[in-house]
């Protein structure tokens, strides 16, 4: 019995380095790295897949220094934090499908300092895809760049999730950001450039119901800046606070909803709608209420059309 538990035990003692290799809660990627390396510091990975196979949930991968880090779309089915270390820049690319896609339930993902851009003018389809299987997930954005993609989505959101943006830019995409379920707030960053909408809240399910919400943020040089819309049923809500909204082709803010018991609502407190090609604020058809405390100057034909309810300022 004694020798056999000596037995047992040394197995399990040889076991435990490669659990503890599998398992690494920090996982590390160089552009001089190599994916049959065990991501460790000592000895980076090369490429994203690499580091998320090795990575434990809950973990983090850091990028030591500026680089492209993968050949094809990044899927992310765990909780993990994906980051450059201060100071340099971790490059993702559109090949030909989105860079990163996002589509499991109830997972915690946070992306950090990553640039998003095609490998080559046109490729791909989104910068970050989260899809309705990401029912659920916290999805984290910081100090990142999505750019050029102009056929396609900087982040599109079709699951039920939280999606905070921070500190970030979205430019020169087709839209900006898409919002189609779930609650997503976007602070410190700046929407630019879209050639259809920077900011989009869409829906057309009565169960999606999405809500953006907007501060101290720039949406400028887009077609449309910021465009909330409802159809079949559907509530798509909007609140805006301490944001510009300047510069935009045709309307800065624009709210639409078709069907009799659809909902577009759209706030707006303490910001700047100027300059717009048409309107500052465009109530087609909704719940547009506008605080006293707004601006909407300079802009083509008026400051405002359609019913815009004012309510106090807060």
């Amino acid at each position: 019995m004694a020798k056999t538990l000596r037995s047992l035990t040394l197995i399990v003692a040889l076991l435990l380095p490669a659990w503890g290799h599998a398992q690494l809660f920090r996982a590390y990627l160089a552009s001089d790295g190599n994916d049959a390396n065990p991501c460790t510091l000592p000895q980076p990975c090369r490429l994203l897949p690499a580091a998320l196979a090795a990575v434990a949930s809950g973990g983090e991968i850091w990028m030591l220094d500026s680089a492209n880090f993968n050949t094809g779309q990044v899927n992310i089915t765990k909780s993990v934090t994906i980051q450059a270390i201060p100071g340099e820049i971790g490059s993702v690319v559109l090949t030909s499908a989105s860079a990163i896609s996002i589509n499991t339930a109830d997972i915690h993902v946070t992306l950090r300092n990553l640039a998003i851009a095609p490998l080559t003018p046109g490729s791909g389809i989104d910068g970050i895809q989260i899809g309705a299987g990401a029912a659920g997930a916290t999805i984290n954005v910081e100090s990142c760049q999505i750019a050029r993609i102009p056929a396609n989505i900087g982040i599109r959101v079709l699951g039920n999730v939280r999606l905070h943006l921070v500190d970030s830019v979205l430019r020169d995409n087709w839209y900006g950001i898409l919002v189609g379920s779930g609650t997503t707030t976007i602070s410190r960053s700046q929407v630019i450039g879209s050639a259809n909408v920077g900011v989009y809240t869409v829906t057309t399910d009565p169960l999606a119901n999405p809500t953006v919400h907007v501060d101290n943020s720039t949406i400028s040089r887009n077609y449309y800046g910021f465009v909330t819309y409802a159809t079949g049923g559907g509530v798509s809500r909007a609140f805006i606070t301490r944001s510009v909204v300047s510069a935009n082709l045709l309307d800065g803010i624009r709210l639409f909803s078709e069907g009799a018991v659809t909902d577009a609502f759209t706030e707006v407190s303490e910001s700047v709608a100027n300059g717009n090609g048409n309107y500052g604020m465009y109530n087609f058809a909704g719940t547009f209420r506008s605080a006293g405390n707004n601006r909407a100057e300079g802009n083509g034909v008026a400051a405002t059309t359609g019913t815009i309810t004012a309510t106090a300022s807060y």
